[in-house]
C-alpha cells in the first residue's frame, strides 16, 4: 500500500495497479486505500483477464 500512499501524497491523478482480481493482499490493499484518500475505482479490466487490472482516479480537483 505504501505505493498507492506515494501516489496519493504525489498528487497523482491517475493509478493502475495489476493482480486486483488474483491476489486477495493486492485487493485488500487497493481497498484499505480507497477508503483512507480521495480515489475511487474507474474500471477494472474485462472478465477474461483473470488477474485483474483496476483503474484508479482522483475525487477531487488539484
Amino acid at each position: 500500500m505504501s505505493d498507492l500512499v506515494n501516489c496519493a501524497r504525489l498528487g497523482t491523478p491517475s493509478i493502475v495497479v495489476d493482480d486486483y482480481k488474483w491476489s486477495k493482499d493486492v485487493k485488500a490493499a487497493v481497498d484499505e486505500f480507497l477508503i483512507q484518500y480521495h480515489y475511487s475505482i474507474d474500471s477494472i479490466s474485462n472478465i477474461v483477464d483473470y488477474r485483474g487490472i483496476v483503474y484508479l482516479s482522483t475525487n477531487f480537483c488539484t
